[in-house]
């Protein structure tokens, strides 16, 4: 037997292995991306409720809960609403002694088209 016909089909094994990796390393990169732009759509969400505030509040406990309510609008008008994700809207001052508000999404499940069921965005 020569040499060229023990080594006949062994390019075939190596592009099934490659195939493989490659198909994997594809699904990994569509569920991280999905995860990254929905990830980003929360970030957006969040800066939108928080600068929603601003047109209610004015650092006073009595502006709160109407600041509140127009910033929780605003992150439900961007598709995060309390059913799908966990809301909060925070009142703080700075170290100058400014009002801030701090709007912040988390605990959003995003489905997977590949690996896990779902994963967990903050």
């Amino acid at each position: 037997m020569n040499e060229q016909s023990r080594e006949q089909g062994a390019a075939i094994v190596l592009v099934a292995f490659a195939l493989v990796f490659l198909g994997g390393l594809a699904a990994i990169v569509v569920d991280v991306g999905y995860a990254r732009q929905v990830r980003r759509q929360a970030q957006n969400a969040a800066d939108a409720g928080a600068l929603a505030t601003v047109v209610d509040y004015n650092g006073t406990p009595a502006t709160e809960n109407a600041a509140r309510a127009r910033a929780v609008e605003y992150v439900e008008d961007n598709g995060f609403s309390s059913g799908n994700a966990t809301v909060a809207i925070s009142f703080l001052t700075n170290a100058a002694g400014d009002p801030c508000v701090r709007a912040t999404i988390s605990n959003r499940l995003v489905p997977t088209s590949f690996g896990r069921s779902s994963v967990l965005i903050r």
